[in-house]
């Protein structure tokens, strides 16, 4: 039996981009408690040498948005980088999450077999195959960005959990 790569693609990226968003409003909650701006979450870091929370949030819509276009052979949005706000990074999950709805699933299982070719970095990646790209680099770095964005919120005290984390709550 063959698994549609569109169905361990799009429902992964989907809940985890729900979840930030999740974790997000926890944070504004956390924040408005605690009588603070919620912006002040943007610049914090696990580690010195780390992308910030704003960073971690984008670079994991990024890598889910750019995953699926590349599987489906389309172009790549040109969102950029430099969230401000607190509402900046709302509007970065919802585009990503209209961008995830809108996705061509039979073009991305096409693409399970298929060559692709990922630029990045000044750098320019061939996969073997869209399966190859989504297993051994696009999913794993989602799931990095989107872990560090988790943890950047619960090591600053908002109460966020395994469940929001997987948007279950």
């Amino acid at each position: 039996m063959t698994i549609a790569l569109s169905l361990t693609t799009l429902p992964v990226f989907t809940r985890h981009v729900t979840g930030m968003g999740q974790c997000l409003r926890k944070a504004e909650a956390h924040a408005a408690h605690a009588g603070f701006d919620p912006a002040l979450f943007l610049p914090m870091r696990l580690a010195p040498d780390m992308y910030d929370y704003a960073r971690q949030v984008e670079v994991a819509c990024d890598y889910a948005v750019r995953g699926i276009a590349r599987l489906q052979d389309s172009a790549l949005p040109a969102w950029g980088f430099g969230a401000a706000s607190v509402a900046d990074l709302h509007a970065r999950i919802e585009r990503t999450l209209a961008y995830l709805a809108a996705a061509d699933t039979a073009a991305i299982d096409a693409a399970a077999d298929r060559p692709v070719t990922l630029g990045a970095n000044n750098e320019t990646r061939r996969f073997s195959s869209g399966a190859t790209l989504i297993a051994k680099f696009t999913m794993p770095n989602f799931l990095f960005h989107a872990t560090a964005a988790y943890s950047i919120l619960r090591l600053h005290g908002v109460d966020v959990g395994k469940l929001d984390f997987f948007a279950r709550n």
